[in-house]
């Protein structure tokens, strides 16, 4: 059976490549990382990495569509190790909520 959707706003399945960076615990902004945006709605998305980012960590995420650039801030709310594929290296799923990023960048990104 299947569960209802909890979410106050309807998920689009979406896969959009993404730069980011976070901060570690003394509040250091780590090097750029890659991922995969997936999931995306109006309070957060999906990310996929092959890095580990610990819950409650904040994300500095960068999205280059075409000639725009759009930032985001989130928060990490949960992590999971997805499957490995061809015995190749861990990757996470990751979810973030947003947070510090403007209203109208989030349209934006939810319309790419």
């Amino acid at each position: 059976m299947n569960q209802p959707e909890k979410r106050r706003h309807s998920r689009l399945s979406k896969f959009l490549y993404v730069q980011y960076s976070y901060f570690t615990k003394y509040n250091y902004l780590t090097k750029i990382f890659e991922g995969i945006m997936q999931d995306i709605d109006q309070n957060g998305l999906r990310l996929s990495t092959k890095t580990y980012i610990p819950e409650k960590t904040k994300v500095s995420m960068l999205f280059s569509p075409s000639d725009a650039r759009i930032r985001a801030c989130g928060e990490v709310i949960w992590v999971r190790k997805a499957k490995k594929f061809f015995k190749i290296n861990e990757h996470y799923s990751i979810g973030l909520k947003f947070t510090q990023t403007k209203d109208t960048d989030i349209e934006k990104i939810t319309r790419l």
